[in-house]
Protein backbone atom coordinates (compact mmCIF):
# COMPACT_ATOMS: atom_id res chain seq x y z
CA UNK A 1 0.00 0.00 0.00
CA UNK A 2 1.49 3.32 -1.04
CA UNK A 3 1.66 6.50 0.91
CA UNK A 4 0.39 9.78 -0.53
CA UNK A 5 2.39 12.57 1.09
CA UNK A 6 0.34 14.88 3.23
CA UNK A 7 -2.33 12.32 3.99
CA UNK A 8 -0.78 10.47 6.93
CA UNK A 9 -2.35 11.58 10.17
CA UNK A 10 -2.38 10.47 13.77
CA UNK A 11 -5.20 10.38 16.25
CA UNK A 12 -3.90 10.49 19.82
CA UNK A 13 -6.21 9.58 22.66
CA UNK A 14 -5.28 10.17 26.27
CA UNK A 15 -7.29 9.98 29.43
CA UNK A 16 -7.27 12.27 32.42
CA UNK A 17 -4.38 10.99 34.43
CA UNK A 18 -1.96 11.34 37.27
CA UNK A 19 1.10 13.58 37.21
CA UNK A 20 3.34 10.67 36.22
CA UNK A 21 1.25 9.56 33.24
CA UNK A 22 0.69 13.18 32.23
CA UNK A 23 4.46 13.50 31.70
CA UNK A 24 4.41 10.43 29.47
CA UNK A 25 1.41 11.77 27.53
CA UNK A 26 3.11 15.17 27.09
CA UNK A 27 6.19 13.42 25.70
CA UNK A 28 4.00 11.67 23.12
CA UNK A 29 2.46 15.01 22.10
CA UNK A 30 5.95 16.52 21.69
CA UNK A 31 7.10 13.59 19.54
CA UNK A 32 4.02 13.99 17.34
CA UNK A 33 4.73 17.71 16.96
CA UNK A 34 8.28 16.89 15.82
CA UNK A 35 6.97 14.31 13.34
CA UNK A 36 4.59 16.93 12.00
CA UNK A 37 7.36 19.58 11.79
CA UNK A 38 9.59 17.11 9.91
CA UNK A 39 6.81 16.29 7.45
CA UNK A 40 6.52 12.65 8.49
CA UNK A 41 2.85 13.15 9.33
CA UNK A 42 0.43 15.69 7.96
CA UNK A 43 -0.97 16.39 11.40
CA UNK A 44 -2.46 14.93 14.52
CA UNK A 45 -5.53 15.33 16.65
CA UNK A 46 -5.30 14.97 20.43
CA UNK A 47 -8.46 13.94 22.22
CA UNK A 48 -9.04 13.17 25.88
CA UNK A 49 -11.36 10.32 26.74
CA UNK A 50 -12.81 9.01 29.96
CA UNK A 51 -11.13 6.18 31.85
CA UNK A 52 -14.24 4.13 31.17
CA UNK A 53 -17.59 4.45 29.44
CA UNK A 54 -20.85 2.64 29.91
CA UNK A 55 -22.31 2.35 26.39
CA UNK A 56 -25.87 1.86 27.67
CA UNK A 57 -25.83 4.70 30.18
CA UNK A 58 -27.76 7.87 29.42
CA UNK A 59 -24.97 9.82 31.17
CA UNK A 60 -22.46 8.48 28.63
CA UNK A 61 -24.63 9.31 25.62
CA UNK A 62 -22.80 12.48 24.65
CA UNK A 63 -21.36 13.27 21.22
CA UNK A 64 -17.81 12.72 22.47
CA UNK A 65 -18.69 9.43 24.16
CA UNK A 66 -20.30 8.29 20.92
CA UNK A 67 -17.04 9.15 19.09
CA UNK A 68 -15.00 7.20 21.66
CA UNK A 69 -17.23 4.14 21.29
CA UNK A 70 -17.12 4.35 17.47
CA UNK A 71 -13.31 4.53 17.62
CA UNK A 72 -13.22 1.56 19.98
CA UNK A 73 -15.38 -0.45 17.56
CA UNK A 74 -13.23 0.64 14.59
CA UNK A 75 -10.00 -0.32 16.37
CA UNK A 76 -11.43 -3.68 17.50
CA UNK A 77 -12.61 -4.54 13.97
CA UNK A 78 -9.22 -3.54 12.52
CA UNK A 79 -7.42 -5.72 15.07
CA UNK A 80 -9.70 -8.67 14.39
CA UNK A 81 -8.89 -8.53 10.65
CA UNK A 82 -5.19 -8.68 11.53
CA UNK A 83 -5.38 -11.34 14.23
CA UNK A 84 -4.63 -8.76 16.91
CA UNK A 85 -6.52 -7.78 20.02
CA UNK A 86 -6.90 -4.59 22.01
CA UNK A 87 -6.91 -6.53 25.29
CA UNK A 88 -5.68 -6.08 27.94
CA UNK A 89 -5.06 -2.40 27.05
CA UNK A 90 -8.75 -1.80 26.41
CA UNK A 91 -11.04 -3.90 28.53
CA UNK A 92 -14.72 -4.70 28.84
CA UNK A 93 -15.98 -5.53 32.28
CA UNK A 94 -19.06 -5.62 34.43
CA UNK A 95 -19.34 -3.15 37.32
CA UNK A 96 -21.77 -3.11 40.23
CA UNK A 97 -23.26 0.08 41.66
CA UNK A 98 -23.48 0.01 45.43
CA UNK A 99 -25.94 2.92 45.20
CA UNK A 100 -28.48 1.46 42.74
CA UNK A 101 -27.58 -2.22 43.06
CA UNK A 102 -27.47 -2.47 39.27
CA UNK A 103 -24.79 -4.03 37.09
CA UNK A 104 -23.46 -2.33 33.98
CA UNK A 105 -21.02 -3.23 31.26
CA UNK A 106 -18.22 -0.69 30.77
CA UNK A 107 -15.35 -0.26 28.36
CA UNK A 108 -12.06 0.73 30.00
CA UNK A 109 -9.71 2.82 27.85
CA UNK A 110 -5.90 2.89 27.99
CA UNK A 111 -3.99 5.88 29.33
CA UNK A 112 -2.57 6.57 25.85
CA UNK A 113 -3.60 5.26 22.42
CA UNK A 114 -2.34 6.13 18.95
CA UNK A 115 -4.12 5.41 15.66
CA UNK A 116 -2.21 5.93 12.39
CA UNK A 117 -4.21 6.74 9.25
CA UNK A 118 -3.39 7.22 5.59
CA UNK A 119 -6.35 9.28 4.50
CA UNK A 120 -9.31 7.39 5.91
CA UNK A 121 -7.49 4.04 6.01
CA UNK A 122 -6.47 2.87 9.47
CA UNK A 123 -2.87 1.59 9.28
CA UNK A 124 -2.02 0.87 12.91
CA UNK A 125 -3.40 0.97 16.45
CA UNK A 126 -1.28 1.00 19.57
CA UNK A 127 -1.48 -0.43 22.10
CA UNK A 128 -2.57 -3.78 20.70
CA UNK A 129 -1.11 -7.26 20.53
CA UNK A 130 -1.14 -10.59 18.79
CA UNK A 131 -0.05 -14.01 20.02
CA UNK A 132 3.64 -13.16 19.60
CA UNK A 133 4.05 -9.41 19.98
CA UNK A 134 2.84 -6.33 21.81
CA UNK A 135 2.44 -3.21 19.64
CA UNK A 136 3.17 -0.30 21.98
CA UNK A 137 2.65 3.42 21.49
CA UNK A 138 6.42 3.80 21.90
CA UNK A 139 7.17 1.30 19.13
CA UNK A 140 4.59 2.90 16.83
CA UNK A 141 6.15 6.35 17.25
CA UNK A 142 9.68 4.96 16.91
CA UNK A 143 8.72 3.29 13.61
CA UNK A 144 7.42 6.62 12.29
CA UNK A 145 10.59 8.38 13.46
CA UNK A 146 12.77 5.82 11.64
CA UNK A 147 10.85 6.08 8.36
CA UNK A 148 13.02 8.33 6.17
CA UNK A 149 10.82 7.68 3.11
CA UNK A 150 8.02 9.60 4.82
CA UNK A 151 10.04 12.76 5.38
CA UNK A 152 9.44 15.77 3.13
Amino acid sequence: MGHDRGRRRIELFTRASTTETRRQQSAVVERLRLLEDEGVIDGFVHRVWNAELCPRSAADRTPWCDVAMRKYAEFAAWCERRERTLRPFFDERSVHSTITGERAEVVVFPVTCVAVYDGDELLDVAPSRNAKRVYTVEACLAALERAPELRT
